[in-house]
């Protein structure tokens, strides 16, 4: 399996995790890591939901989308670094991981102050079109990309950290823009459902050439 990294903080983590990975201690093995992202993900989930506006949504949505990133990016890479790989197995988990922790966190903020429920369905069913395909072009051409045209897990990861904080200084002082009677989250949301399903039609009908202009160079 070739992978490439090809989001735009990809350089940065290629030269944070290493570290990191050499600093954990013997005990950890990569499957804590794997769970730690996902309680990332749920502390987080808990967090929009049961907060709300209130000032601690922010606050444990930031260290719960931080623990999930430490988590994702360090599983795959511990194992690595400790000769511990499972090729095929090891990736199709960190795979289902991810969008369980994505669809998680998507359908909570749906249920919070902070979207609509249409959107958090929405963002869901298109992160996992996106997924599906992304797994598609994995199993037919022996290819993970890890991100698509710049943006990726961490990029993602930060857009929903910057989205709460925004989302809760505008509901703190009463602000609420519009553009033509659509909500500023909603446009997020929008250009984000609208990029996930090209990027997924792109690898469905042209992996070959999706691919080719994606690789910026090996992942970690």
């Amino acid at each position: 399996m070739k992978r490439f990294q090809v989001n735009y903080f990809g350089k940065a983590e290629a030269q944070i995790v290493p570290r990191l990975v050499r600093s954990l201690p013997q005990w950890v093995t990569p499957d804590m890591m794997t769970l730690l992202s996902i309680i990332g993900a749920g502390l987080a989930s808990y967090a929009v939901i049961t907060f709300g506006g209130g000032i601690w949504a922010p606050i444990l949505v930031f260290w719960g989308i931080f623990l999930n990133w430490f988590g994702d990016s360090t599983d795959g890479a511990l194992a690595r670094y400790r000769q511990r790989l499972r090729p095929k197995v090891g990736f199709w988990i960190d795979r289902l991981t991810d969008t369980f922790c994505f669809v998680l966190l998507f359908l909570s903020m749906g249920y919070s102050p902070y979207l609509d429920m249409s959107s958090g369905y929405l963002l869901a069913c298109a992160y996992v079109f996106y997924q599906a395909t992304s797994l598609n072009l994995a199993r037919k051409n022996r290819i993970a990309l890890i991100g698509f045209l710049g943006f990726g897990a961490t990029e993602a990861r930060l857009t929903i950290v910057a989205l709460v904080i925004l989302k809760y200084l505008m509901m703190s002082y009463g602000y609420d823009p519009e553009m033509k009677g659509i909500s500023l989250e909603r446009i997020i949301v929008i250009i984000f459902t609208i990029a996930m399903v090209l990027a997924g039609f792109r690898l469905l009908f042209h992996p070959q050439k999706s691919s080719r202009l994606n690789r910026r160079g090996p992942a970690t």
